[in-house]
């Protein structure tokens, strides 16, 4: 934690001074729990990496997400929130496209950021399927 402020408040001062990719990395594995993972393996892996990615860039910049050009300060506000299950399902769902994805860091990408809205819903809506409702 002592780590993180330091690397915050040495960027705020100087915007040049900014935490390392595997620093970056290390704090997106904690943030999902990585280490509770039963098996992490490569798929879960890449999902970091893309979020660690999106937290690196410039905060006063643009990101596509889908067709949507979007403020980086805004998805990495969403990014910062990702959690484990956002994380398997993004990879469990990725595994069962059935077509050939071009793009596939920003197709995870988006992946991670409409999953953040959706995932309640997803499960609201097996539910409800399940049950005949």
């Amino acid at each position: 934690m002592y780590g993180e402020k330091t690397c915050k408040s040495n960027a705020q001062k100087n915007p040049s001074v900014r935490p390392s990719f595997q620093a970056v990395l290390a704090d997106v594995k904690r943030q999902i729990g990585y280490d509770l993972f039963q098996s992490p393996d490569e798929r879960i892996e890449g999902v970091c990496k893309i979020i660690a990615e999106v937290l690196m860039l410039d905060p006063g910049g643009q990101v596509k997400i889908e067709e949507e050009i979007l403020p980086v300060y805004m998805v990495q506000e969403i990014f910062r929130s990702i959690e484990a299950e956002h994380v398997e399902f993004v990879a469990s769902e990725y595994a069962k496209v059935p077509y050939l994805i071009r793009n596939k860091r920003a197709y995870i990408r988006s992946m991670l950021y409409n999953t953040f809205f959706e995932l309640e819903a997803h499960y609201t809506n097996l539910v409800s399927h399940d049950l005949g409702t």
